[in-house]
């Protein structure tokens, strides 16, 4: 018992921690503990650990909307879309990302036909299998809800979901043994295949990435400034487009404020005439597209500024006096 304990202590922590490394798992935290909560027989302690994972991603969430709403008002979006844009994008973001991870097309089906089974009481609630399959699956669709379809973001959800899968293929093996088990091999190795590519890359960004943002540093202390240019406001019809900028902007800036070690000096302007020779440029993928590019150009050419590098992972251009 007292093993056991240490046990439960040592997984709250766990949770804990994983909570505050990304927003949606506060919601993968509230799916797992509801689920047992409701279907589980659970002993009184795992009860209290389900009841901590509320409360741990209560306080999270409490934590999160202060920060957001009465500390840091940039997180606010001003630009509501339409019910009829949202359901739209719902649905292409969904099939994209579900084409990119075919596996998940297999656990949302696993998931839709137990979570119906269980609602009707005509199967038992399996905590090591169940409890995963449903907090994947709303831990996947919630970077659907916030329009991030890259698929490394999935890799958690097709881990969880290989004990689900599991248990699924020795139930059915012997209905469909042949079809269920070339399926799951097929979707799970081009799923973990796409995911671990895609993990890799980002790893090698990471790696590269502070050499790019130390340089720049470098740079200020030299006495250059750094400018993210953006598009002129009466220019942009394109809400989307605006609020992926902004989103870009403070990726730069946090980034930057990091290795500076403080808040760091960076500009933010559609006045291209501040552009010069001492300046170091970085402007987004959507900037790059826009009408406006061809006025930007003008004054990078003026000032003998070219293409340094080209963020891959942040979607941004940095542009430099050779």
């Amino acid at each position: 018992m007292r093993r056991g304990g240490k046990c439960y202590v040592i997984a709250a922590i766990a949770a804990m921690y994983v909570t505050y490394l990304k927003e949606p798992v506060f919601g993968m935290w509230c799916i797992f503990a509801t689920s047992n909560l409701i279907f589980g027989k659970l002993s009184p302690k795992q009860r209290l650990f389900n009841y901590f994972l509320l409360l741990n991603s209560f306080i999270w969430i409490s934590i999160y909307i202060y920060r957001c709403f009465f500390i840091d008002l940039s997180f606010i979006n001003p630009n509501a879309h339409t019910y009829a844009s949202f359901v739209s994008k719902f649905s292409d973001l969904s099939i994209r990302i579900f084409d990119v991870e075919p596996i998940m097309y297999l656990l949302l089906v696993i998931a839709i036909i137990r979570g119906s089974l269980l609602l009707m009481k005509k199967a038992n609630y399996n905590i090591f299998s169940d409890a995963p399959l449903f907090a994947g699956v709303g831990y996947a669709f919630a970077y659907v809800l916030l329009n991030q379809g890259s698929n490394h973001y999935f890799f958690p959800t097709v881990v969880m979901g290989l004990s689900t899968v599991g248990v699924g293929l020795f139930e059915c093996a012997k209905y469909t043994k042949i079809l269920i088990v070339s399926a799951s091999v097929v979707a799970s190795i081009f799923s973990f295949n796409t995911s671990i590519q895609r993990i890799t890359e980002i790893q090698k960004h990471r790696s590269r990435d502070p050499l790019i943002f130390s340089r720049i540093i470098d740079e200020v202390r030299r006495g250059k400034n750094v400018i993210y240019v953006t598009e002129r406001m009466k220019d942009i019809l394109n809400i989307d487009s605006r609020e992926i900028d902004q989103m870009k902007f403070r990726r730069w800036q946090i980034f930057l404020d990091y290795y500076w070690g403080g808040k760091f000096p960076i500009i933010k302007t559609a006045d291209y005439s501040k552009i010069n020779k001492d300046s170091v440029v970085i402007l987004s993928d959507e900037t790059y597209s826009s009408s406006d590019f061809k006025k930007i150009s003008e004054h990078l050419n003026a000032s003998k500024l070219t293409l340094s590098q080209s963020f891959k992972d942040m979607k941004t251009m940095v542009f430099r006096a050779d």
